[in-house]
C-alpha cells in the first residue's frame, strides 16, 4: 500500500510539476485555487480509477473462481478496495494544493 502511494504521489507530482506554467496562466486569468485543485485531482484520479478498475475486474475473477469452488464469498468490511482508494485520493492532494498555491509570475518566468 505504501508502495502504490507512493508512486501515485510522484506521478501526480510530475504531472502538476510539467503543468506548472498552465497553472500560472489559469491563475493569472483568474481561476481560483480550488479550480486548480480539482482539475489536479481530476487528472490524476484517471489513471488511478483505471487501475482500481483493472483490479477489481481481478478480484472479481478470483471471487468467480472461489465462488466456483465452495460456498458464496462474503463481503468483509475491511475492504481494500476502499483503503486504496483513499490513499490514492491522499496521495494527490498534496501536489493539487502545491500546485494551487503556485505564484502565476514564476510559473511565467521558469519557461
Amino acid at each position: 500500500m505504501a508502495l502504490a502511494v507512493t508512486g501515485t504521489y510522484g506521478a501526480v507530482r510530475f504531472a502538476a510539476e510539467q503543468g506548472n506554467q498552465e497553472m500560472g496562466i489559469r491563475v493569472a486569468l483568474g481561476a481560483q485555487p480550488r479550480d486548480i485543485v480539482r482539475e489536479v485531482l481530476v487528472a490524476g484520479g484517471r489513471p488511478v480509477a483505471a487501475g482500481m478498475l483493472a483490479g477489481l475486474w481481478l478480484a472479481l475473477a478470483a471471487a468467480l473462481r472461489q465462488s466456483l469452488a465452495s460456498a458464496p464469498v462474503r463481503v468483509d468490511a475491511s475492504d481494500p478496495l476502499v483503503y486504496a482508494g483513499a490513499a490514492a485520493v491522499a496521495a494527490m492532494l498534496g501536489p493539487a494544493r502545491r500546485s494551487a498555491r503556485r505564484d502565476p509570475l514564476e510559473a511565467l518566468r521558469a519557461e
